[in-house]
């Protein structure tokens, strides 16, 4: 009776934290009488993708019939995926091989309703990443509508002016960027007037 903890944080700063998972998960593991064999873990990692470090070892580990554990722990089905295609195919990987998992936040029961259930969840962790896209978009496109920067690196030329918002984050003043001309930047106008003007 040995099981696996695939535990993923998002960069939601808000999302229950990779430590308060592995503590909810090993309780679990406990009432079920299940010893915790492995653990894969992706921190700051976005459910809406498949690319994930740890998720791919674990993708790996299920087809592995020597991996020695037949339950895979995960807090909610959130954690597995936030697009309902990408945790429906996992689900049928864990099936196929032998693989049963136990969600700590699902309650128990039937395995008519459960599966009911499941679905639901997955549909609202899918919305729920749907949402958070669009959010994220209209507040980019906002901070650019007011003359800051969306995000990355000042390009050649440029440099960084960063202004505080008033807000605080983990101690730190929250800051938008604009740029600004620095060194550099009339080599940037000779390049692009001669791009414009059709040299190669």
């Amino acid at each position: 009776m040995r099981a696996a903890l695939y535990l993923r944080s998002s960069k939601d700063r808000s999302d229950v934290s990779i430590d308060a998972q592995r503590r909810e998960l090993v309780t679990l593991a406990h009432s079920r009488n299940l010893s915790v064999a492995a653990e894969f873990a992706d921190a700051v990692q976005s459910g809406s993708t498949e690319d994930r470090p740890a998720f791919r070892d674990l993708a790996v580990a299920i087809k592995n019939k020597q991996r020695g554990w037949a339950h895979l722990l995960v807090l909610d089905t959130s954690r597995i995926a936030r697009g309902r295609f990408i945790a429906q195919a996992f689900k049928r990987e864990c099936a196929k091989h032998g693989v049963q998992i136990l969600y700590a936040k699902l309650p128990e029961t039937d395995p008519i309703s459960t599966v009911i259930l499941e679905s639901v969840f997955e549909a609202i962790d899918e919305v729920h990443s749907l949402m958070s896209r669009e959010k994220g978009l209209a507040g980019m496109a906002e901070n650019v509508r007011q003359g800051f920067r969306a995000g990355g690196r000042a390009p050649h030329g440029y440099r960084l002016e960063h202004t505080p918002t008033g807000a605080v984050r983990d101690g730190k003043p929250v800051t938008k960027s604009q740029l600004r001309l620095a060194g550099g930047h009339e080599t940037v106008r000779q390049y692009l007037t001669a791009r414009a003007a059709g040299t190669p």
